[in-house]
Parts: C-alpha cells; sequence; structure tokens
C-alpha cells in the first residue's frame, strides 16, 4: 500500500500538481495554477513579449470557453524602435496569427508572442543621424546661383 502512495504522489508530481484541497466543500486539484474542479478546467492565454519588455495573464476561462485577444495597449508590453503589427502563437511568426479582439476558443493554455517590425526613421530623426542630400542639393543650388550671376555680370561689362 505504501509503495502504491508513493507512486501516485509521485504521478501527481509529474503531471504539475501543486495542491490538492480535500478540505474544501468541492475538493480541487491544482495543476500548474488552473483549478479543476469536478471536470471542469480552466484555461488563459498568457502573452510574451517576444523580445520586448513585459507580459500579460488573460483571465481563466473554462474549457471549451472563448477568451478575446488583449490589445497591446493593455498588456503594457512594448518594445522600444518597433512597430506591433500582431500576435502569434509561434515566437517567429510562422503559426496562427491573432489581431486584437479576436476571440478564441481555449481548450488549453495559449501562448501569444507578440509580433514587431522595425520602425522606419521619421524625416526629422533622419536629418539628426546624418543625411545630408537635402544639404547637398543647397549647396549645388547655391553654386550653380553663383555661376549664372558671374556669367551675367561677366555679359555686361
Amino acid at each position: 500500500m505504501l509503495k502504491f502512495i508513493y507512486r501516485m504522489a509521485f504521478a501527481l508530481i509529474l503531471m504539475g500538481v501543486t495542491s490538492i484541497n480535500t478540505k474544501a466543500e468541492e475538493p480541487s486539484i491544482e495543476v500548474y495554477g488552473h483549478i479543476i474542479s469536478g471536470e471542469t478546467a480552466h484555461f488563459q492565454i498568457h502573452y510574451d513579449a517576444n523580445g520586448g519588455t513585459g507580459s500579460h495573464e488573460g483571465p481563466l476561462v473554462e474549457a471549451g470557453g472563448t477568451s478575446k485577444v488583449s490589445h497591446l495597449s493593455e498588456t503594457g508590453i512594448s518594445r522600444q524602435g518597433y512597430a506591433f503589427s500582431g500576435w502569434n502563437i509561434k515566437s517567429d511568426g510562422s503559426g496562427t496569427s491573432y489581431n486584437e479582439g479576436d476571440h478564441v476558443t481555449l481548450n488549453s493554455d495559449l501562448t501569444l508572442y507578440a509580433q514587431w517590425s522595425k520602425s522606419k526613421p521619421t524625416d526629422e530623426s533622419a536629418a539628426r543621424t546624418g543625411d545630408f542630400s537635402g544639404l547637398l542639393l543647397w549647396w549645388g543650388l547655391l553654386l550653380a546661383s553663383l555661376i549664372i550671376l558671374t556669367l551675367i555680370n561677366r555679359l555686361n561689362y
């Protein structure tokens, strides 16, 4: 009998059971933070910053229920120098993509990875990073104007 108890305890540890509550009115088992009471399991969406900062957990939903994909502004997730382009079930973007506000049916936990695209610099920031094309054009026009004025001046004498 003792071997059976040890085997059951080891099996529960392998399954990720973190606590068993037998003193409550309705006994429950907690697996990775999700309460299973009788036949009902609860799942949630986990949001990964995928190179950015922050993280977010969606609300717990009963198995088979739907959860709304959070808007980036609700998650506290950000990434400097990048624009957010959506959520995906794979960090490299090769899986199923979801948009903010989509509804997802949950039968297990789901991790959504933020997808990012490099932000293009604004005209103002380009001028500060060494883009001298405008300056070169200005000097070219100034030089052409001086040449024309010199030619006009010589023709008048």
